[in-house]
């Protein structure tokens, strides 16, 4: 059904002309809940109080068996002073607790700005049929006009908060601005508490010029007829993600991009430190500005970006000009790209038709309203997706009027950059073993990277090797670095490929990354003097270092154990099929454990001298190869048996 249908049961009643504008979308993944806001409109126009309308579904998939759950509230109820007002453009936020919805308030009977309010949501209490929690906050512009104007509810993206906020550009009667004004809420799923003002000093912000287009229809009786309105200076959209506050808005700068004069339109974005106890004062960490500074000078405005869990950043937005139909596009920056910048606007939805509302020239000072909509967000399962919403000029009869005057609404995706190219690992591998650790580096190329979003998300990192190599565990270091634990009990000889693959189900796929080989290794002597296991003496390897060599690139491997005494406990159990182990001491080696990994046939292969305590498990065949020596005291052959323990496999 149409918006209208749809909140039909909680609009205001019994007023003629009542219908409902300014929709909100947003899907929470803390709740899994589609949240729908709109306000109505009861006699057509701001001439009554109204109220804010709010529908949340009961699952995560939209059908049309989907279940709503509608509630509302009168803003009036909350701001005593001022009972005679509309509440005029909700914004609305959504974190982990509460939802955040601002309006700028208009006296009724005359229209007049009055002042700004908020409201905190209780989340919980709309997440079933019970009774909405709402908790409204008196007028924030003071008799100075120090406050937001438009305050805009913030999305937070971050899992682990406990205070939400609104944000606004600081309403003043200057020509230009230089404020943006920060509310902090506390506790804002239980009884909420707002701050005071907390302003965020910014660059000049002029105030954003009505919008030419290509094919306006002109009125020579009426200023800025054909052109768009901007939607003055208010911020469209504000999200925190990684503890950082980003917001954007419409402003006017001159053909540098700069504050000297109004020449076009440009977006402006900016990027906040959040208040801290180790830092109380926010603090702007960078900002900028799009804006097209050749001679055909495009117009950019309706911005709204949202930055990922890689800290990569997407804004939304329409460009038009005196050359160039309303059309769609947006653009982004890395998160190791130089602050303070964005990339270059890309057009990803053209326009071919004229916007031109028949019998509807504008505003005479703000222009032709165009929008009022646009929306970036981030996709819920792998925290690292991008899709933007934006509205351009559409060849079609909007108003049901005969003319083409239509506008349609186009969605992007915007893919994160691909993960990091693996850079081929030289040493082999041996087959038969359970667990060995691997450390993949990879080479970034213009922001390609590993990524894992962590648990919350449906979508993970994955790494696959073929050539019976099994992945036992994955961990992200670094962006281009992964550790992995593999298993290669069932792997079969040759070279084979690695393949990465980021939860967006971008992949990489390098050929012939690893080899496994059956080989016999150089012998090695362990040589301790100790009881560690890690200390050698006469520039021997330690007993662990020998052992641990073993776990990769070999399948036979000789280890001479020499003047040792210790208890090796500690040391690694999962010994390649085929260890020869040859000792020169009697009876006195400690505790040596020896897995065999299932292997068949021949497991173990023992030399010289004579053993005690040594613990071997794990072969299939037969176990132990005894070759003749003779110990200390004398006994030769196979006697010396008495000092091995043969455990099953």
């Amino acid at each position: 059904p149409d918006l209208d249908t749809f909140f039909t049961g909680v609009m205001t009643p019994l007023v003629d002309e009542n219908y409902t504008t300014f929709p909100r979308v947003r899907y929470d993944r803390y709740s899994s809940r589609w949240f729908i806001l709109a306000s109505d409109v009861p006699g057509g126009q701001a001439s009554l109080p109204n109220r804010i309308l709010l529908a949340v579904s009961n699952g995560p998939v939209i059908t049309s068996d989907t279940t709503w759950n509608f509630f509302y509230f009168q803003p009036t109820d909350f701001v005593s002073p001022l009972k005679n007002t509309f509440a005029d453009y909700p914004t609305l936020g959504i974190d982990a607790n509460a939802l955040y919805i601002g309006v700028n308030l208009y006296i009724t009977d005359n229209q007049a700005f009055a002042n700004t309010a908020v409201f905190v949501v209780r989340k919980s209490s709309v997440l079933g049929s019970g009774s909405i929690v709402v908790t409204g906050f008196p007028p924030l512009i003071d008799a100075a006009g120090v406050g937001p104007f438009t305050p805009q509810g913030v999305d937070n993206l971050d899992s682990s908060v406990n205070e939400g906020y609104f944000i606004g550009i600081n309403y003043s009667g200057e020509a230009n601005f230089t404020l943006l004004q920060l509310r902090r809420v506390t506790n804002p799923g239980g009884t909420p508490v707002l701050s005071a003002n907390i302003p965020v000093t910014v660059p000049d912000i002029h105030q954003p010029l009505p919008v030419p287009h290509k094919g306006a229809s002109f009125d020579p009786n009426t200023p800025n007829s054909g052109l768009l309105d901007p939607v003055d200076r208010r911020l469209i959209n504000a999200v925190i993600h990684n503890g950082r506050l980003w917001t954007t808005h419409n402003i006017g700068v001159d053909s540098n991009g700069g504050n000297t004069s109004q020449a076009l339109d440009g977006a402006r974005w900016y990027e906040i430190n959040l208040p801290t106890a180790e830092a109380p004062t926010p603090s702007l960490r960078q900002s900028g500005t799009v804006f097209d500074g050749s001679p055909s000078q495009k117009f950019y405005w309706m911005p709204s970006l949202t930055v990922s869990g890689q800290g990569n950043t997407v804004m939304g937005l329409n460009v038009a000009g005196a050359n160039d139909y309303i059309s769609a596009a947006f653009t982004g920056r890395l998160e190791s790209d130089a602050l303070n910048t964005m990339r270059p606007p890309v057009l990803y939805q053209t326009s071919t038709v004229a916007y031109t509302p028949y019998n509807n020239p504008g505003d005479p000072f703000y222009g032709l309203r165009w929008g009022d909509y646009s929306f970036t967000s981030l996709d819920p399962e792998d925290n690292m997706t991008f899709w933007t919403i934006q509205e351009y000029a559409y060849n079609s009869d909007a108003d049901n009027d005969g003319n083409m005057d239509g506008y349609g609404i186009q969605i992007a995706k915007i893919k994160a950059p691909p993960p990091a190219t693996p850079v081929a690992n030289t040493p082999g591998l041996a087959p038969g073993h359970r667990s060995v650790n691997l450390t993949i580096t990879g080479a970034s190329i213009d922001g390609s990277a590993f990524y894992e979003p962590g648990s919350g998300f449906a979508r993970h990192l994955t790494v696959s090797l073929d050539g019976g190599i099994t992945v036992n565990s994955i961990a992200t270091v670094t962006p281009t670095t992964l550790d992995l634990n593999i298993s290669t009990l069932f792997a079969t000889t040759g070279s084979h490929s690695l393949t990465v693959t980021n939860p967006d189900g971008q992949t990489v796929t390098v050929p012939d990354f690893i080899s496994v080989n059956d080989y016999e290794c150089t012998p090695q002597t362990v040589n301790n003097g100790n009881d560690s296991g890690d200390a050698p003496v006469d520039g021997s390897l330690s007993l662990r270092q020998a052992m641990e060599n073993t776990k990769t690139g070999c399948k036979v491997i000789i280890i001479t154990i020499d003047k040792i005494t210790l208890n090796t406990t500690s040391l690694p159990n999962d010994m390649p099929p085929g260890v020869i182990i040859t000792t020169n001491k009697a009876c006195s080696a400690g505790k040596v454990e020896i897995d065999g990994n299932g292997i068949t046939g021949d497991g173990l292969t023992l030399n010289g001298g004579a053993f005690f305590g040594i613990y071997v498990h794990g072969f299939t065949g037969r176990q132990i190869v005894a070759n003749g020596h003779s110990d200390s005291n004398g006994a030769s052959g196979p006697n010396y048996m008495k000092c091995i323990q043969a455990g099953t496999p």
